[in-house]
C-alpha cells in the first residue's frame, strides 16, 4: 500500500521515517545518557518534518503521548519538565513555522486551520456502527496480515520461557510497546482506519521482531535454534500454501468466486511456481539462516511487487484513458471550471487549472463546467444544464462507483 501511495506523490514514506526516527533518536538519547538538549533538539527537529509531511497533530500526539507514558512508566518525569524540552519544542515550532507562516499570509488563518485539521477531524464524524464493530474485529488482522510473514515472530512473545530472556532488551521494546499501544488505539477505533496509518511505527514494530530474531537465531543454545527452525519452516510453509491459493484461482468453484485475484495464465503460472520453489528451498535448507532470509525476502519482492501490484493494476480504472474521452469533448481553447469544490483525482488527471465557483454562482461565462455529486447539492445550480459526460474517481473496478460530472451549460 505505501508503495502505491508514493507512486501518487504521497510523502508516506517520508512521514513514517521522519516520525519513527523521532522516536528513536529520543529514545536513544535518553537511554544513551546524551545531553538533554541534543536528545530534545534532534527529536524535536524530526517532529517538526514529520509534520510538514502529512500536516495534521498526529506527529506531535504520537510523540508526545509516547514520551511522556514512557516517563511516567520509567518513573522520571523530571526529564519531561526541563528547559531542555522547551528548547526542543522550539525547535518542532521553527520547522512548521518555515512553512506555514508563508502559507498563512498567502492563504489566511481559516485555510491553513482546515489544511491542517479537517482530513484528521473527519474520521471521527458519521460513525456507522455496523462498520464500526467490523473494523474492531478485523483491523488487527488486517496489520499482522500486512508485515507477514515477520508478524509470526510475534506468536513468540506467548512464551513465557521466551519472555525470560528479553531483560537485555526491556528498555527498547517497553518504548515501542508504548508508542505502538497509543497510535494503534487511533487508527482502531474509528472506522476507516487503513494499515497504512498504523505503517508509521513499523519501524518500532519491528524491534519486537528483531529481539525474537535475535534471541531466536543468535543464541548457540539448542532451544533459540529450535524456534527458529519452525519459524523457517513455517514461512516455507506459508509461501507453499500461497503458490498453491494462486495456482488455484482460475479454476471455478462453486458458491465462491474469486475472480478479483485472478490474472492471466502466464503470471499465474510464474508466481505460482516462483513461490512454490522458493518455499520447497526453504524446506530443504532449514539450517541455513542467512539463505532463509535471502529466499524469504525475494518471495516478499514475488508476492508485494509482483503478484499483488499486478492484481491492483487489473481492477483499477483507466484512468488515463477516461481523461483523453473527457478532453476530446472539450473546445481546445476551454476554460473548464467546477462547480464547488470538485474532486482532486478529476483535476489532477486534467492537468490544467480549474477555477471553483459557488454552487449558487449565475452562470455568467459559463461554457463547459464539472461538478462532485457527492460534493454540492446539484439542485442548488440555479442555471440549465445537460451532462455531457462522466469520469470515475473510483479507483478499484470492483468498488461502489463515484464520479464527477462534465456538464454543459444551456
Amino acid at each position: 500500500e505505501i508503495m502505491i501511495m508514493s507512486q501518487k506523490a504521497e510523502p508516506e514514506a517520508v512521514y513514517i521515517f521522519f516520525l519513527s526516527a523521532s522516536l528513536m533518536l529520543w529514545h536513544w538519547g535518553y537511554e544513551g545518557k546524551w545531553p538533554a538538549v541534543a536528545t530534545w533538539i534532534s527529536a524535536g527537529v524530526m517532529v517538526g518534518f514529520a509534520s510538514l509531511c502529512k500536516g495534521g497533530l498526529q506527529p506531535l500526539a504520537y510523540f508526545c503521548a509516547s514520551v511522556f507514558f514512557y516517563l511516567l512508566y520509567s518513573r522520571n518525569m523530571r526529564y519531561l519538565f526541563t528547559l531542555a524540552m522547551l528548547v526542543g519544542l522550539s525547535c518542532t515550532i521553527a520547522v512548521v513555522a518555515a512553512w506555514m507562516l508563508p502559507y498563512i499570509s498567502l492563504h489566511g488563518i481559516a485555510e491553513a486551520k482546515a489544511l491542517w485539521l479537517n482530513d484528521t477531524a473527519s474520521r471521527f464524524h458519521s460513525w456507522n456502527m455496523m462498520h464500526f464493530f467490523k473494523h474492531l474485529g478485523s483491523y488487527p488482522f488486517e496489520i499482522l496480515g500486512s508485515i507477514l510473514p515477520w508478524s509470526l515472530l510475534l506468536f513468540a512473545y506467548l512464551l513465557p520461557s521466551f519472555r525470560s530472556r528479553l531483560e537485555p532488551y526491556k528498555p527498547a521494546l517497553m518504548f515501542a510497546l508504548i508508542a505502538c499501544g497509543f497510535a494503534f488505539l487511533t487508527v482502531w477505533i474509528p472506522p476507516g482506519g487503513q494499515t497504512r496509518y498504523f505503517a508509521t511505527l513499523y519501524p518500532l514494530l519491528a524491534l519486537f521482531m528483531g529481539a525474537v530474531a535475535e534471541v531466536g537465531i543468535v543464541s548457540i543454545e539448542a532451544k533459540g535454534k529450535a524456534a527458529w527452525l519452525r519459524f523457517a519452516f513455517l514461512v516455507a510453509a506459508t509461501f507453499i500454501l500461497i503458490a498453491l491459493a494462486i495456482a488455484l484461482l482460475p479454476f471455478k468453484i462453486p458458491r465462491f468466486t474469486f475472480e478479483r485475484w485472478t490474472l492471466p495464465l502466464p503470471q499465474t503460472i510464474f508466481y505460482s511456481v516462483s513461490l512454490f520453489l522458493l518455499g520447497i528451498w526453504m524446506m530443504k535448507n532449514l539450517q541455513k539462516v542467512q539463505g532463509n532470509l535471502y529466499a524469504m525476502g525475494l518471495a516478499l519482492v514475488i508476492f508485494n511487487l509482483g503478484y499483488f501490484m499486478d492484481v491492483k493494476v487489473q481492477r483499477s480504472e483507466k484512468t488515463l484513458e477516461e481523461m483523453a474521452r473527457i478532453k476530446s469533448q472539450l473546445p481546445p481553447d476551454v476554460n473548464l471550471v467546477s462547480i464547488g469544490i470538485t474532486n482532486h483525482k478529476f483535476t489532477y488527471y486534467y492537468g490544467k487549472f480549474v477555477k471553483a465557483l459557488p454552487v449558487d454562482c449565475d452562470g455568467e461565462g459559463i461554457t463547459y463546467f464539472c461538478f462532485d455529486p457527492c460534493l454540492i447539492d446539484v439542485g442548488k445550480i440555479t442555471f440549465p444544464w445537460k451532462q455531457v459526460d462522466t469520469f470515475s474517481i473510483t479507483r478499484d473496478l470492483l468498488d461502489q462507483k463515484r464520479f464527477v460530472v462534465l456538464a454543459k451549460k444551456q
